[in-house]
């Protein structure tokens, strides 16, 4: 069965691209960490989590940069509490924000994952 809202093979828009990526878009959300107490994200997060439980498709990457220079909310660490690495639903890829390659490795490492299993990941 085809997905109503995807474009047809036949020409008719949806450039795939010469690497086929296009064929199988993803979200990516973005945030910082003086936002990972906020209502919304946290739907957001249990919903991914909730849907990949299911066994529902949910391609999605959340980015979330933790750099300790919230206006509203000092985390204090709290955000390696929050997603740890031993999470079957939610996969994390950590980064080194100060190196640039590190950062390309692991976004590129996430998004590759949500892609190929339709599953979300954080980065």
């Amino acid at each position: 069965l085809r997905d109503s809202l995807s474009p047809d093979d036949g020409g008719g828009g949806g450039d795939r691209g010469t690497d086929g990526n296009n064929a199988r878009p993803i979200s990516f959300v973005t945030v910082g960490d003086g936002s990972i107490n906020n209502a919304h994200f946290l739907s957001a997060i249990n919903l991914a989590r909730h849907a990949r439980h299911r066994r529902h498709r949910c391609p999605v990457v959340f980015g979330i940069s933790d750099n300790g220079l919230s206006i509203s909310y000092r985390g204090r660490g709290y955000l390696d509490t929050l997603f740890t690495d031993r999470d079957r639903y939610l996969p994390v890829y950590r980064a080194d924000g100060r190196h640039l390659f590190d950062v390309y490795d692991k976004t590129k490492r996430a998004t590759d994952y949500a892609r190929k299993y339709s599953a979300p990941a954080i980065v």
